[in-house]
């Protein structure tokens, strides 16, 4: 019969390993089942790894050697686990680095009931042994990395799986600073992973009739529909789909890297640490430009620099400087340039974290580049492909205006400056963006600016209706650009935890009356009934002055795109 944990004394246990070295199996698979019994006791493990350290390079510990490092060695007493950790760095020290640390990263994503009773104190040991590890043997950091990388959790992997992992994975970061991109990076590289996995219910793409606003269009009829139509999940419903469970997981740890940018920026008198802001910054910076910017029809990750922008002006200013500085890059690729007008224009018109005079000096650089445009451009037609950058920015321009029109437009020298930034001339240019741009967004933007009377744009809407399209519908180029013009990066987020804690008290939102047919189309302004459609743009332009009264204009735009009162602003 078999010994039992209590007949293993020290003096059999020593046998069976001198035993092992003369390659015995017979005492290989008795230590083994010692190991296995749940009955092992600290006295035991102790005396086996420090009977294997004596000779630890001896070749048939091989055999053997994993059997230990198997062991739920975070239980025992103090004495063993630092004999179990001195045993770990010695088995680095001789070639066996890779198999110790593969166990070490393991315990990330283990919840089983044994470890689970005291996971937190086991996962304290497991970081405490990679540090000493990594310190004993530097070259083990690298293999550290690639192992994460290769051990990370398949998508399909329960939530908590991969909460457990991604948390551990930041905690490595406190004791490996200069990993901190590395690690980032992994985790959003894993979101962008998961998000496009998530099958996205949006509005089929703009037809080619949509953009040149065919005359079968009716304008009243379009909606204001720029956010992606992804129908938010309650975590309470029980709901077990793979849709579900991908939103879960990916609201779960989007809120992790929240908290993470949190605890990194702040020290613990709340306050904003400006050195700290600039390593994190350049740390994600990278992964923007890499990953973010080259990523189309992204629903949640890239709020991770929007929050990130939130904790300091400096933040904000870098972000936007930089987004400036890829549009106005010619080198960079078509599709990158619309990319970052997108972001800009989202970020200055949704962020309510930003001063007025950031987004006026954005304003600025974005409205004298589209002027030095038109002064420049040769080909005066009207198309997408060549002169999508030019589009582009005037879209985000546009954007911005029907977001922020209150703050731009209400007080007299806003408003200067608004008449400042000539966007008239960029409405009558031979370019024509209200026949190319997104037809909702210009369908708010001629409501918004008509009620200022800034600019006057319907009629040329409904002159663009009257012309022949002529664009290129199998054009894969074009219907690209299209398609690009459609991508509004920051129009919603929808993910609840995440959302509700980091992002909704900084977001501007849009206003539900967006959403309803015909919005403020052909609505008088001094009286609460609809009035005729003005068909001319002579009449457009001698509107009367009643219709810019100023109690009205304070109604409608509050409607237009004020803030609820429940909705908490950002201070």
């Amino acid at each position: 019969m078999m010994a039992t944990d209590t007949d293993n004394t020290a003096a059999e246990i020593l046998s069976m390993i001198e035993t092992i070295k003369t390659g015995s199996d017979v005492a290989l698979k008795k230590l083994v089942n010692v190991l296995r019994e749940e009955g092992l006791t600290g006295c035991q493990l102790n005396t086996i790894i420090l009977a294997l350290s004596e000779n630890i390079s001896h070749p048939n510990y091989d055999k053997i050697i994993p059997a230990v490092l198997s062991v739920e060695w975070t239980k025992y007493e103090q004495n063993v686990v630092a004999a179990f950790q001195n045993f770990l760095k010695l088995l680095s020290e001789t070639g066996r680095c890779e198999m110790c640390i593969k166990k070490l990263v393991g315990y990330f994503s283990c919840l089983s009931v044994d470890i689970n009773s005291c996971l937190e104190a086991s996962l304290d040991i497991i970081h405490e042994t990679i540090g000493l590890i990594v310190e004993t043997s530097p070259a083990s950091e690298q293999t550290l990395y690639r192992l994460i990388k290769t051990m990370y959790p398949f998508m399909n992997r329960p939530t908590a799986t991969q909460v457990c992992y991604a948390s551990n994975l930041i905690r490595i970061m406190t004791y490996l600073p200069h990993r901190e991109n590395d690690i980032i990076d992994l985790i959003i590289d894993k979101c962008l992973v998961m998000e496009n996995r998530v099958p996205i219910k949006k509005s089929p793409p703009f037809s080619t009739s949509e953009f040149s606003f065919n005359p079968s269009d009716n304008l009243e009829s379009v909606q204001f529909q720029m956010d992606i139509d992804i129908e938010p999940y309650n975590p309470n419903t029980g709901d077990t789909s793979k849709r579900t469970g991908n939103l879960v997981t990916q609201d779960k740890l989007i809120a992790l890297i929240f908290c993470y940018i949190k605890k990194r920026l702040l020290n613990r008198e709340g306050q904003v640490v400006p050195i700290n802001c600039r390593k994190l910054y350049d740390a994600l910076r990278v992964t923007f430009e890499a990953k973010i910017l080259t990523a189309h029809n992204l629903s949640h990750i890239q709020f991770v620099w929007f929050y990130l922008s939130s904790f300091h002006r400096n933040l904000a200013e870098l972000f936007v400087d930089s987004l400036l500085s890829e549009f106005q890059n010619v080198s960079n690729s078509r599709n990158l340039r619309l990319t970052c007008s997108g972001y800009l224009g989202g970020l200055l018109a949704r962020a309510e974290f930003l001063p007025s005079t950031l987004v006026k000096d954005a304003l600025t650089v974005a409205t004298n580049w589209l002027h030095n445009y038109l002064d420049a451009v040769v080909c005066s037609n009207c198309d997408p492909v060549t002169h999508a950058a030019f589009y582009g920015l005037c879209q985000a321009v546009f954007y911005v205006v029907i977001y922020r029109h209150r703050e731009l437009l209400e007080s007299p020298s806003n408003r200067t400056f608004c008449q400042g930034l000539r966007i008239s001339r960029l409405i009558d240019c031979k370019l024509n963006p209200l026949r190319v741009l997104n037809p909702s967004l210009v369908e708010a933007f001629a409501n918004v600016t008509r009620i200022y009377q800034i600019v006057f744009c319907h009629a040329i809407i409904e002159s663009n209706k009257r012309l022949t399209d002529t664009s290129p519908l199998n054009d894969s180029v074009y219907n690209s650009v299209v398609d690009m013009l459609s991508f509004f990066p920051y129009d919603s987020y929808t993910l609840p935890e995440s959302g509700s804690e980091f992002i909704y008290p900084i977001f501007r939102r849009r206003p539900a009356q967006f959403n309803s047919p015909g919005f403020l189309h052909d609505w008088d302004l001094s009286s609460d009934t609809p009035r005729r459609s003005h068909s001319s743009r002579d009449e457009d332009c001698f509107m009367s002055d009643s219709s810019a009264d100023s109690h009205s204009v304070d109604a409608l735009a509050a409607m237009i795109c004020s803030v609820s009162p429940d909705y908490p602003k950002y201070t």
